[in-house]
C-alpha cells in the first residue's frame, strides 16, 4: 500500500464493453522519485505491487500483466475486467483517458497533414483483439492494417498415444528429438493450482514432471520462462495451450526444450485425453517449415477489429497483411515477429511499388487500388477465415472490393474499376465543439452506377427536417437533403 500511495495510475481503455470481460489496458503509472530500478524483475514486480495493492483485483497481477515497460513509457500492459476498473478508477491516485478525437490525435493530425503534401500515409491497427472497437489508427485518411497468416507454418505435431495428430508451431525444430512416446502431465489438474496451470515459477515444486512432456496454458509468465521452469523441474517437453482470447493463432519462438504450441481447442482435446487415461503418453513431431498451409490467410485473432469507436460508420481496418509469424532483420541474425507492425509495412511497399508504376496518383488513389484489388478468397477458394474464439475458425466477412474515399480534390480516378470518387476536406478544426449535442447524420455520396447508397457517418449539431433515406443512386442523378449545421469559429 505505500509503493500505491507513491504513484499515480493513467489508465488508457482500449476497449470496455461486458463488465466480466477481460480487456486490455495500458496502465501509465507516476513513479515517486524514491522508486528507482536498474533490473527488469524489479519494475515487473513493482507493478504487480501495484495491481494486486487495488481494489477487487487482488491476486491477478502474475495472470493479467502482459507486459512491463520501463523505457518508452513507465507503466505495464494488463488484461482486466470492467468492474475492475472502475473499482480502481475510484481511488485519488487513478486518472482515466479516453480516446482522443481525430482533432487531438498526433497520428491523425499528422496523417492528414502528409496527404495533403501528396505523402502516402499507412498504419497499424493494433493488437488488442478479436473484440469488436479495439482498432486504432482509424481516422478515415489512412491505411489502416490488420494482420493475417500467410501459407507457411513452423510445424510441430503433437501425437497422443490414442492416435491423435494435433498440429501445433515451433520455432526451434530439432532433428535430434527421439518421437517416442514419453508420458504426459498437465500440472494445472495435478495440482488444482491455478498457477501450475501456467507453469509459474515455482509452481511444479513438489510435481513429478521429471522424463515427461509437461502442458502449460500461455499466459501468466513468457514462454522463455516456462521453458526455464519446466527445465529446471526436469521435464523433457513442453506443449503450450493457446488461451482462449488467440484461439488458433500460434505465434512462434525459439525454445530450449522440444516445444509445440497448439491452439486452443486442440488444448480441450490434449487435456481431456489427460483426464480420461490412466497413463498418458505423447510425442512430439517436428516436421520443419511447410508450405501452402490450407485456409491461409487468416485472420489473426489479435489483430484489432473495427469499427471505429470514435466514428461507428466508419470501417476499419482498410485491409490486411502478413503479420503473424514474419521473419524479419535483426542486430544480430535474424528474428521472428507477429503484430500490425509486420503487416503494415508490407502494404507501405505496396504503396510505394503503386505510387513507382503511377507517379502521378494521390494518396487516395493508391489507397483505392489497395483496398479494391485485395484479394478476398483464401488459397482454399473460400472466404477468408477468423482465427477467433471460442477457439474454432469461423467464416470471416470478406474485405469489400466496393468503392473507397479518399482526400484531396473531386477527381474521378481509374486505378482499377470501378470508378471512385475523392471527397474534399477542409482542414480539422476541434469539431464538433463540447456544448453541442451529438446526433448522427448521414452524407450521401454520388455513384456513377446503381447500386445501394453509401453512407458516411459523423456528428454534427441538430439536424433539420426529418428522416430521409435516398434508396438508391441512378447514374448522372444526384439527390440532396439538408441539414442546419452550427459551424463555431470561422468556420
Amino acid at each position: 500500500l505505500l509503493l500505491c500511495v507513491c504513484a499515480s495510475f493513467l489508465i488508457t481503455c482500449l476497449h470496455v464493453y461486458g463488465s466480466d470481460e477481460l480487456t486490455v489496458y495500458i496502465v501509465h503509472v507516476k513513479g515517486s522519485e524514491d522508486v528507482t530500478f536498474s533490473a527488469a524483475e524489479q519494475w515487473s514486480d513493482w507493478y504487480c505491487s501495484l495491481l494486486n495493492s487495488a481494489k477487487d483485483a487482488a491476486n491477478v497481477a502474475d495472470l493479467r500483466i502482459v507486459y512491463s515497460y520501463r523505457n518508452v513509457i513507465t507503466g505495464f500492459c494488463a488484461r482486466l475486467r470492467q468492474r475492475e476498473v472502475e473499482a480502481m478508477s475510484k481511488l485519488d491516485w487513478f486518472l482515466h483517458a479516453p480516446s482522443a478525437d481525430f482533432h487531438s490525435n498526433p497520428v491523425a493530425q499528422g496523417g492528414f497533414k502528409a496527404i495533403n503534401k501528396g505523402v502516402f500515409v499507412s498504419c497499424s491497427a493494433g493488437n488488442t483483439g478479436p473484440n469488436r472497437g479495439t482498432v486504432t489508427n482509424d481516422a478515415p485518411w489512412l491505411l489502416t492494417v490488420g494482420a493475417s497468416t500467410t501459407d507457411r507454418s513452423f510445424l510441430s505435431t503433437v501425437k497422443l498415444g490414442d492416435g491423435q495428430e494435433l498440429d501445433g508451431e515451433s520455432l526451434s525444430q530439432p532433428r535430434d528429438f527421439e518421437s517416442k512416446m514419453l508420458p504426459l502431465v498437465y500440472p494445472g489438474h495435478a495440482t488444482g493450482n491455478e498457477n501450475s496451470s501456467f507453469c509459474l515459477s515455482g509452481s511444479l515444486d513438489g510435481v513429478d514432471v521429471h522424463g515427461k512432456i509437461v502442458v502449460c496454458d500461455d499466459g501468466g509468465n513468457g514462454k522463455a520462462e516456462k521453458d526455464d521452469v519446466v527445465k529446471s523441474a526436469g521435464g523433457s517437453g513442453m506443449i503450450i495451450v493457446n488461451s482462449p482470447d488467440f484461439a488458433y493463432s500460434t505465434l512462434v519462438e525459439p525454445h530450449l526444450l522440444r516445444t509445440s504450441n497448439v491452439p486452443y481447442a486442440d488444448g480441450l482435446k490434449i487435456k481431456a485425453y489427460i483426464n480420461t487415461t490412466s497413463a498418458p503418453t505423447a510425442t512430439i513431431i517436428f516436421k520443419g517449415t511447410v508450405m501452402h498451409t490450407p485456409h491461409s490467410p487468416a485472420m489473426a485473432s489479435f489483430s484489432s477489429r473495427g469499427p471505429s469507436q470514435i466514428t461507428p460508420g466508419i470501417l476499419k481496418p482498410d485491409i490486411t497483411g502478413p503479420g503473424v509469424n514474419i521473419l524479419a532483420a535483426w542486430t544480430s541474425a535474424f528474428e521472428v515477429f507477429s503484430g500490425t507492425s509486420m503487416s503494415c509495412p508490407h502494404l507501405s511497399g505496396v504503396a510505394a511499388l503503386i505510387k513507382k508504376a503511377h507517379p502521378d496518383w494521390s494518396p487516395a488513389a493508391i489507397k483505392s487500388a489497395i483496398m479494391t484489388t485485395a484479394y478476398a478468397t483464401d488459397n482454399s477458394r473460400g472466404p477468408i477465415l477468423d482465427e477467433t474464439p471460442p477457439g474454432r475458425l469461423v467464416r470471416g466477412r470478406s474485405w469489400s472490393r466496393g468503392p473507397a474515399e479518399g482526400h484531396g480534390p473531386r477527381t474521378r480516378l481509374r486505378p482499377h474499376a470501378p470508378r471512385l470518387h475523392s471527397l474534399p476536406l477542409r482542414p480539422l478544426r476541434q469539431q464538433p465543439c463540447p456544448s453541442y449535442s451529438w446526433r448522427t447524420s448521414e452524407l450521401l455520396l454520388r455513384e456513377e452506377h446503381q447500386r445501394s447508397r453509401a453512407e458516411l457517418s459523423f456528428h454534427i449539431g441538430q439536424a433539420a427536417g426529418d428522416p430521409f433515406d435516398a434508396g438508391q443512386l441512378h447514374a448522372d442523378s444526384d439527390q440532396r437533403q439538408g441539414a442546419k449545421v452550427d459551424v463555431p469559429g470561422d468556420g
